[in-house]
């Protein structure tokens, strides 16, 4: 099992625009067992006044404004105080596009989208051999 963790590729500046869209998606890959850690805000220790996550649309977590314990739709995904999202024992149903937005204490909002890939370590070395000998097009 391997922890794969937003900020980890972030320093690998592996944020890529999406089009049609002004801000910017990081893009993260990881497989099927990994736990998968998604930073909504990265600074000062600054605690969020309340968190939404959002996968392809639909709540996923959040704490509305009330006390950390968070709900969550899902059992393996948990909600940080800081606002991470943790998803334990990713599966490949948990592939999509998520949106964090959080309220910090002085009224700013902070949004972060991330697009998430759970494949298999094979297919992933399947399309690295096809992108290197010329086949992807």
């Amino acid at each position: 099992m391997n922890i794969v963790a937003s900020l980890a590729l972030l320093c690998l500046s592996a944020a890529a625009t999406v089009s049609g869209n002004e801000s910017n998606e990081t893009v993260l890959s990881a497989a099927p067992g990994d736990s998968v850690f998604l930073q909504c805000y990265i600074g000062a220790n600054v605690t969020p006044v309340w968190t939404t996550w959002m996968k392809d649309g639909q709540v996923v977590a959040g704490n509305g404004g009330l006390p950390m314990g968070s709900s969550a739709a899902n059992p393996r995904f948990a909600l940080k105080q800081n606002g991470t999202l943790i998803i334990s024992a990713a599966v490949t149903e948990d592939s999509g596009s998520f949106l964090c937005s959080s309220a910090l204490p002085d009224n700013k909002t902070i949004n972060a989208r991330f697009q998430l890939q759970i494949t298999s370590k094979w297919a992933s070395y399947w399309v690295d051999m096809k992108s290197s000998m010329g086949l992807m097009g």
